[in-house]
């Protein structure tokens, strides 16, 4: 087991390695991974619709999604579609030999908006949907961004409105959330996974997924839980490590406010291998 625990804002970073995507070059140009604003600039804008927090400026959520990978566009799967996908009947009748090329040319501007249509629809317009965690991140830690809607204004409540939505959970995954990213790594949903969290290594467009996490509390028995080995063997077979971060929490996670969360500790506990008849100490590396 290799102890992480951040006691005075100390973060050590969990050593795992990431496989380059391979379009990436190996001496690629390491990205910028926390939004920045520009002198003067004013905050980015997200809006609270219901439980969504979408960000509707298409600058401002270009810059928060490709400084960081934060949030999701509505539909997105690495949709690489460009207007070559939609080709005009000029252009069909061009390619079997009935037309002129010229034809092509005239008709190109059919096929983009097409395409553009195609990517809107598909895309949810451009929109950005950020998670709760992600917005009070980008709130909270790096101040880059403003939340309107029925919602309250200090950070404090805007906390303590969350947790009364989303209960213990959001508690814990903030907490869990914040300390990879001060590490530097890129956070992102692993329901696709069966976890809490998947890590990136730079950017979902340089590196393949590295790790999965799954967020336990020290009074947990994780032990008995044979959900545990059917992640890990999924995580496996896709090249990644299970990685568990244990909190050691002493206050109760349905009363804490944004100042207490200082006070968690987290254990980033390395599994190597899963026997639920084997004691816990042989499980973790």
């Amino acid at each position: 087991m290799e102890n992480n625990s951040d006691n005075e804002g100390h973060y050590d970073s969990p050593k795992l390695e990431s496989e380059r995507r391979k379009y990436v070059k190996e001496n690629y140009q390491k990205p910028i991974i926390e939004p920045l604003l520009d002198e003067n600039e004013e905050k980015y804008i997200a809006d609270l619709n219901g439980m969504d927090i979408i960000v509707k400026i298409p600058l401002h959520a270009q810059r928060i999604f490709s400084m960081g990978n934060f949030g999701t566009f509505v539909g997105q799967r690495m949709n690489f579609a460009n207007w070559k996908c939609f080709p005009s009947e000029e252009q069909e009748l061009c390619e079997a030999g009935t037309s002129k090329e010229s034809l092509v040319k005239n008709s190109s501007f059919d096929s983009k908006q097409k395409a553009k249509e195609w990517i809107d629809k598909n895309t949810g317009g451009g929109l950005l949907h950020l998670t709760p965690i992600e917005a009070f991140y980008l709130l909270n830690e790096l101040n880059v961004i403003k939340i309107n809607g029925n919602i309250p204004k200090e950070n404090e409540q805007i906390f303590e409105y969350f947790r009364s939505i989303f209960g213990p959970s959001f508690v814990r995954k903030y907490i869990v959330y914040k300390y990879f990213r001060k590490l530097g790594w890129i956070v992102r949903d692993g329901l696709t996974f069966g976890v809490d969290f998947l890590l990136y290594k730079d950017g979902i467009e340089l590196h393949h997924s590295c790790a999965g996490i799954k967020i336990v509390s020290m009074s947990d028995p994780i032990i008995t839980d044979i959900s545990i080995s059917a992640v890990q063997r999924e995580l496996n077979n896709c090249k990644k490590q299970l990685l568990i971060a244990a909190i050691d929490f002493k206050i109760l996670e349905e009363n804490v406010k944004l100042v207490d969360i200082e006070m968690a500790k987290i254990d980033v506990l390395f599994l190597n291998h899963w026997n639920l008849h084997k004691n816990r100490a042989m499980d973790l590396d």
